[in-house]
C-alpha cells in the first residue's frame, strides 16, 4: 500500500514538472509567433519598416538606437556650448565699487555679471571673432561672455538689412566656430536642437523648410523660406540657435518665433568677411521655381525643361525684369528659364534666390538658360542690391 502510495507521488511530481515545462516552451513558440506573424516583427532579430511607410531602414537592435540617439543628443549638445555666448549689458560700476575691487577681503556684488540676466546670446561664426545675434544692438555698451568666462568688449556691429540680425565683432582668436549645415543637407522630418546660451536644448524636428512664394512667384532679391518645426520652441529659446544632430547650424531663431534658415546669411558673412559691411547681391527677376509645377502638356517638355529651373515671369505690378538691373542689362527676358548658376543646377534643392545669395555683389557668375528651346550662355557681374534701387 506505501509502495503505491510513492509510485503514485512521484507519477503526480513528475506530471507537474512536465506540465511547467511544456507551458514554458508553449509561451516561447506562442510569442515568437505572435511577434513574426502579428506584428510582422521577427523575434529577437530585425525591424525592417514596410516600403509604404516610406523608408527601407532596418533596425537590428531598436533599444540600442535609441540609447545612440540619446547619447548622439548629448554629445552634440555638449560640444556646442563653447560656441554660443551669452551678451550682457556693460555695468555701470560706482567709483567705490572700484576701491572696494582694491582691497583683499571685500566682496562687491556690482563687480559681477550675473548669470540669467544676459540680454541676449550670439552664436560664434568664425574663429576671429565674428558673432551673429538677434538681439537689437545701437551702441557698444555691452559685453560678450564665453562659456569660459572670459568677457569681451564689442568693437563692431553690422546690421543685416535684409533680417532683424546682427553682426557683432571682439578682439579675438582661435573661437570654436560651427559648420554651416547646406541647403540641401536640411530635410523635412530631420532631428534637429534648439540650444541656449545657458546649456538648455529642445530636441524637435523639421516640418518644412521651403516656401511657395505668393502664388509661387518668387524675387532673386528677396529672402523666402522659414524652417518650421514639429513643436513650436519654448520660450527660453528666442534666442537660440538650432543645429543638426552633426553640430552643424541649421537656422536661427527669430524674436518673432520664426527659424531664419542658416542659408539666408550665405553672402551676408561672405562680404562681411570680404568688405567688413553687407553688401548682398542682386540679380534682379521675378520667376517661378518650376520645381513646385507638374506640367498637364508633355509635349516638348523635356525640350524647354518644364520640369526644373526658374522661368523668368511677370509680377502683379506687370514686371519680369527689373529695369537696369543685371539680368536686363545682360540681355535676360520674360520666359526665359534659367538652368544653372555658375554650374550650380537649379532645382527643388537648389532654389535660383539661395544660389545668388551663394556669392557677393561685384562676383563674375556664368548663367545657362533655355529660351525657346534653345540653350544660351550669359556671363555677369552681380551688383549690391541697394545700387539698383
Amino acid at each position: 500500500m506505501e509502495k503505491n502510495n510513492r509510485k503514485n507521488i512521484l507519477i503526480l511530481v513528475l506530471a507537474v514538472v512536465l506540465g511547467l515545462i511544456a507551458g514554458i516552451a508553449g509561451g516561447i513558440f506562442a510569442g515568437a509567433y505572435l511577434s513574426e506573424n502579428v506584428y510582422n516583427s521577427p523575434f529577437g532579430r530585425e525591424i525592417n519598416l514596410p516600403s509604404g511607410s516610406g523608408s527601407n531602414i532596418v533596425i537590428s537592435n531598436p533599444k540600442k538606437v535609441v540609447v545612440e540617439q540619446d547619447d548622439k543628443v548629448i554629445e552634440t549638445i555638449n560640444s556646442l556650448q563653447g560656441s554660443l555666448v551669452g551678451i550682457f549689458k556693460k555695468n555701470a560700476v560706482p567709483e567705490s565699487a572700484g576701491k572696494n575691487m582694491l582691497q583683499p577681503g571685500v566682496f562687491d556684488l556690482n563687480n559681477f555679471y550675473k548669470a540669467g540676466q544676459e540680454a541676449g546670446e550670439g552664436l560664434i561664426i568664425t574663429s576671429d571673432g565674428w558673432l551673429i545675434t538677434n538681439l537689437k544692438l545701437d551702441n557698444l555698451s555691452y559685453a560678450v561672455i564665453t562659456q569660459d568666462r572670459k568677457v569681451y568688449a564689442i568693437d563692431k556691429i553690422v546690421s543685416d538689412p535684409l533680417t532683424s540680425f546682427y553682426f557683432v565683432h571682439v578682439q579675438a582668436q582661435d573661437f570654436p566656430a560651427r559648420k554651416f549645415a547646406e541647403r540641401g543637407e536640411i530635410k523635412n522630418g530631420q532631428l534637429v536642437l534648439a540650444v541656449n546660451w545657458r546649456g538648455e536644448a529642445q530636441l524637435n524636428s523639421i516640418l518644412n523648410h521651403s516656401d511657395t512664394g505668393d502664388n509661387f512667384l518668387f524675387n532673386s532679391d528677396t529672402l523666402y523660406g522659414d524652417i518650421k518645426l514639429i513643436d513650436k520652441l519654448d520660450k527660453k529659446f528666442s534666442q537660440s540657435f538650432l543645429f543638426n544632430l552633426y553640430g552643424d547650424i541649421v537656422g536661427l531663431a527669430r524674436a518673432d518665433g520664426g527659424i531664419e534658415p542658416i542659408s539666408h546669411f550665405s553672402s551676408a558673412i561672405l562680404s562681411l568677411l570680404k568688405n567688413k559691411e553687407i553688401k548682398r547681391p542682386s540679380l534682379g527677376i521675378n520667376y517661378i521655381d518650376l520645381s513646385y509645377l507638374i506640367n498637364q502638356k508633355k509635349e516638348n517638355q523635356d525640350k524647354l525643361h518644364y520640369d526644373k529651373g526658374a522661368i523668368i515671369y511677370k509680377n502683379s505690378a506687370g514686371i519680369a525684369v527689373t529695369k537696369g538691373s543685371v539680368a536686363a542689362k545682360a540681355g535676360l527676358r520674360e520666359n526665359d528659364i534659367i538652368i544653372y548658376i555658375e554650374g550650380i543646377e537649379i532645382n527643388k534643392d537648389n532654389n535660383l534666390t539661395d544660389v545668388i545669395g551663394g556669392f557677393s555683389a561685384g562676383d563674375n557668375i556664368d548663367i545657362i538658360y533655355n529660351r525657346q528651346g534653345e540653350e544660351k550662355e550669359v556671363e555677369v557681374i552681380l551688383r549690391e542690391i541697394k545700387e539698383i534701387k
